[in-house]
C-alpha cells in the first residue's frame, strides 16, 4: 500500500486475509482510493468485500478442472494400452527374427561375424524403438510435455521402412515412395508421427494378405497441400474399404480383423489431432484404400 502512495496511484486494491471478531478467517478484497490531494489522506476511502466464498468455489472448480484432466489423460493411456500389443509387435517380432538369423550366422563354418554384426544392430535398433513405444504411453501422464523437434518426412519415412524391413519382406509388399522435392519439415514428436506411418503401413500389409492381392504394393507420397500444411499419404493395393465400414473406420474398437482390437486408427487420429493435425482415409479412384496423414508445419498448441 505504501508502494501504491510513493507510486502515485489513485487506487490499491489487493486480496487479504483477516480474522474476524470471532475467529473465523475471511479472504477480501481490499480496495483504498488515495485522494489527489496529498493534505486530505487523513480521510480515504476504504473497503473490503467478502470473497471467501468466491474463492474456495473457484479452488474447487481448479481442483475439479484438474482431476478431470487427470481423468483424461488416464482414459487416453488405457486406450493406448490396449493397443500396445499391436505397436509392439513389429520390434518384438524384428528382435526374434534377428536373434534367429544371428544364430545361424554364428553356426557357420567359419561364422559370418560381419552378418552377426548387422543382426546385432538391428536388434539393437528394434530394442530401442520398442523402449521409444513405451516412454512415449509413460509420457502421456507425466507433467512435462513430450520435446518438439524438427521431423524431415523423408528421413522418418526412410527409417519407417527400415523398422518394417522384416514385415514388408515376408509379405512380399514392394514400397514405392513418391517424394516432393524441398517439402519442409514438422515441428512434432518424432516418434508419434512413426507410430503413425507404422500403424498404416501394418494395416495395408495385413489387408493384402487377407484378401490374398496378387499384386502387393504400398504407396507413400508426400505433398504441401498449402501453406500450412504437410502430408504424408500412404495407399495400398488392396480390396479397398467395404461401405459398411466407412462410416465407422475410426470408431474405437471396430475392427474388421478376426484378430484385431480395433484401437490403431482412432489411437492414430486422436495422436495427430492432439498436435492439430488430421487423419482421413478413403478408397482411392484407381483401388485399394488410401490414408492421408495432414500435419501443421508449427503446431499452434501442445498437448501433454
Amino acid at each position: 500500500m505504501l508502494q501504491a502512495i510513493m507510486d502515485g496511484e489513485r487506487v490499491f486494491e489487493d486480496k487479504v486475509e483477516v480474522r474476524a471478531e470471532n475467529g473465523e478467517d475471511k479472504l477480501v478484497l481490499f480496495s483504498i482510493s488515495f485522494p489527489e490531494d496529498p493534505a486530505a489522506f487523513h480521510r480515504v476511502v476504504v473497503s473490503m468485500v467478502d470473497i471467501t466464498q468466491r474463492e474456495m468455489a473457484l479452488k474447487a472448480l481448479a481442483e475439479a478442472q484438474a482431476e478431470l484432466t487427470k481423468a483424461s489423460k488416464a482414459a487416453t493411456v488405457g486406450a493406448m494400452s490396449a493397443s500396445l500389443a499391436h505397436e509392439l509387435n513389429q520390434p518384438l517380432g524384428a528382435i526374434v527374427v534377428n536373434s534367429q538369423t544371428l544364430l545361424r550366422w554364428l553356426d557357420r563354418d567359419p561364422p559370418d561375424l560381419a552378418a552377426v554384426r548387422r543382426s546385432a544392430e538391428r536388434m539393437i535398433r528394434d530394442s530401442q524403438r520398442a523402449s521409444e513405444i513405451i516412454q512415449n504411453t509413460r509420457g502421456l501422464l507425466s507433467p512435462s510435455r513430450n520435446k518438439l523437434e524438427n521431423v524431415s518426412l523423408d528421413r522418418l519415412i526412410d527409417e519407417t521402412m527400415a523398422l518394417m524391413e522384416h514385415e514388408l519382406q515376408r509379405s512380399g509388399t514392394t514400397v514405392l515412395v513418391d517424394r516432393m522435392p524441398d517439402i519442409p519439415p514438422v515441428s512434432a514428436v518424432k516418434i508419434e508421427l512413426q507410430q503413425v506411418l507404422i500403424n498404416l503401413m501394418t494395416n495395408a500389409i495385413q489387408a493384402m494378405d487377407e484378401a490374398g492381392s496378387p499384386e502387393r504394393i504400398i504407396g507413400i507420397a508426400t505433398e504441401r497441400p498449402d501453406i500450412e500444411h504437410v502430408s504424408i499419404a500412404v495407399r495400398d493395393s488392396g480390396p479397398g474399404i467395404t461401405e459398411d465400414a466407412k462410416d465407422k473406420l475410426f470408431a474405437p474398437f471396430f475392427t474388421t480383423k478376426a484378430t484385431g482390437m480395433g484401437m490403431g486408427l482412432s489411437i492414430c487420429r486422436s495422436t495427430l489431432e492432439a498436435r492439430g493435425g488430421k487423419l482421413d482415409g478413403t478408397n482411392h479412384p484407381e483401388g485399394g484404400a488410401i490414408f492421408e496423414m495432414r500435419l501443421l508445419i508449427k503446431p499452434e498448441v501442445e498437448h501433454a
